[in-house]
């Protein structure tokens, strides 16, 4: 048998229990008015909201290019750590619901996964810079930081217009939060900023020729 190297990449299920989860609450009556990010309700003690607001959404529209970025960006983050994929996670939720209660107390309700969408997408350029100086690569370092700088481009633009770039925010009747998407990023960026948070190469299994020994049967 031919030896043979095999790319070791685990199954990325926490990303589909949780678009599952983001598209359960779009259909079950009701479900997003439970879940949703909420001023009021946080004062009568619904602390949940804090991390299930970010998988409720204003409409299909807005529900469709936030999914899609996340299973992306998900896939490509668990595959090459699940333990800091979901800490990660799970801190930029909390980061973001809080962040946004003390620096926009004008702001009723919030909802969407674009905050954790930029985290992701901090963490894989982090990921690209810190490759592309393993390997002296200028042209993946070059890319990865065109990267940043177009997201933060992008937040400028929203930040300065109130409108988003990917989604008709007017259309689908809410209100764009871009502070969101920078604690989101910032908080991804963090994450890869702690010692040892350097994600690894997706790691290669090996196959060799092994010599069958001999057995006898009595």
């Amino acid at each position: 048998m031919p030896a043979s190297s095999i790319p070791h990449r685990p199954l990325p299920w926490a990303t589909f229990l949780i678009a599952a989860a983001v598209l359960a609450v779009a259909v079950v009556p009701g479900a997003d008015s439970l879940l949703e990010w909420e001023r009021h309700a946080f004062s009568t003690g619904e602390a949940w909201r804090l991390a299930t607001g970010h998988l409720t959404h204003f409409g299909w529209n807005h529900l469709v290019w936030d999914l899609a970025a996340f299973v992306g960006l998900g896939v490509f983050v668990e595959r090459l750590g699940r333990t800091r994929y979901l800490v990660s996670l799970g801190m930029s939720a909390v980061v973001i619901s809080l962040g946004v209660i003390w620096f926009q107390p004008d702001l009723a309700t919030y909802r969407g996964l674009s905050g954790l969408d930029s985290t992701l997408f901090a963490m894989v350029c982090a990921h690209l810079l810190a490759l592309s100086r393993r390997r002296g690569d200028l042209k993946l370092g070059l890319l990865a930081s065109a990267a940043l700088l177009g997201f933060l481009a992008k937040c400028g633009f929203e930040l300065h217009t109130g409108a988003t770039v990917f989604v008709d925010s007017g259309a689908a009747g809410f209100r764009p939060v871009p502070l969101a998407h920078l604690l989101g990023a910032v908080t991804g960026l963090v994450a890869m900023l702690v010692p040892g948070a350097a994600l690894p190469l997706p790691r290669m299994r090996a196959a060799r020729n092994v010599p069958a020994r001999e057995s006898n049967a009595s």
